[in-house]
């Protein structure tokens, strides 16, 4: 090999390294340039994605917030007939009381008349306060002391 063939491959080398070096500086620079162009279109992707679930929170919210009405118009509703329920019932109790009242009213008078009778009858006096006479009750020996 010749002085001249040894400077033709170091021109050679030289020429492959500085074409190396461009492009791996256009790679770098390519690389570059699209790691700032994904960058770009992350951050607006969650931008976007962010105003969509602001946008989704504020729906759910509303949601919640129209559930919670209707659940609270609901159990004013539920406490509302629960209350007249009590009071219809209630109401019904009372006339029931005031009936069976009347009717233990009628038996109490009618078994005083009966043992008015029985007094009456059965021992031949009465003080008419539906008592019998001490007299008669003492003579049958019924009084004792």
């Amino acid at each position: 090999m010749t002085r001249r063939d040894l400077a033709a491959v170091r021109n050679r080398i030289a020429t492959l390294e500085s074409e190396f070096l461009a492009a791996n500086s256009a790679l770098g620079s390519d690389v570059r340039s699209e790691i700032a162009s994904t960058r770009t279109e992350l951050r607006d992707e969650t931008v976007s994605l962010g105003e969509e679930l602001d946008v989704d929170f504020a729906a759910l919210q509303t949601g919640v917030r129209e559930e919670l009405r209707s659940v609270r118009g609901e159990i004013v509703r539920l406490r509302a007939d629960a209350r007249a329920d009590m009071e219809a019932l209630g109401a019904g109790l009372r006339g029931e009381a005031a009936s069976l009242g009347s009717e233990v009213r009628e038996r109490l008078e009618r078994l005083d008349a009966r043992v008015r009778f029985i007094e009456e009858h059965a021992f031949g006096q009465h003080d008419g306060r539906g008592a019998v006479g001490r007299g008669s009750m003492e003579q049958t020996g019924q009084l004792r002391s």
